[in-house]
C-alpha cells in the first residue's frame, strides 16, 4: 500500500483520493469523521506540494475541521516553495471561501515580491 513515508507521493495522493470518494459515495454525502479527519487532509496536503501542487495544497486547508489551527504552516509551506512554480494558482483563486485563508495567501504572496499575484486573489476573492 502507498504511502508518504515511502516518499510514493502520487501514488499515496491517488489512494487519500479514491478513499474520499468511496466513503463519501462520490461526494454525494459527507465525510465521515472517522475515515477522513484533519491528519488525512494533512497528508493530501503534502503529497499535492510534493507533486508541485502548493496552492492547491493551501486550499486543502479549507477542508480541515478546524481550518484557522493550520494557517500559519499552510503560509510557511507556501513561502518555502520555489517562486517559479508554475500550478495554475491563479485559477483556483475563485475556490477560497474562507477569508481568513485569502488573508494569510495574501500575506504569503507579499512576502514572496509577487504583488501582482497577491493582487488577483485579491480581485478574485468572492464574499458569500
Amino acid at each position: 500500500m502507498p504511502s508518504c513515508s515511502c516518499e510514493k507521493y502520487a501514488d499515496a495522493l491517488v489512494l487519500y483520493m479514491e478513499t474520499c470518494v468511496a466513503c463519501s459515495d462520490n461526494f454525494t454525502k459527507p465525510f465521515p469523521d472517522n475515515v477522513v479527519d484533519d491528519v488525512m487532509w494533512y497528508k493530501i496536503q503534502r503529497c499535492l506540494r510534493a507533486a508541485g501542487q502548493p496552492t492547491l495544497s493551501a486550499l486543502v486547508c479549507q477542508l480541515m475541521r478546524d481550518p484557522q489551527e493550520h494557517y500559519v504552516e499552510t503560509t510557511n509551506a507556501l513561502l518555502e516553495t520555489p517562486h517559479h512554480v508554475l500550478d495554475a494558482s491563479t485559477l483556483f483563486f475563485g475556490f477560497i471561501s474562507d477569508m481568513n485563508l485569502m488573508e494569510f495567501l495574501n500575506g504569503a504572496y507579499e512576502k514572496m515580491g509577487m504583488p501582482e499575484k497577491a493582487q488577483r486573489l485579491v480581485s478574485g476573492f468572492v464574499c458569500f
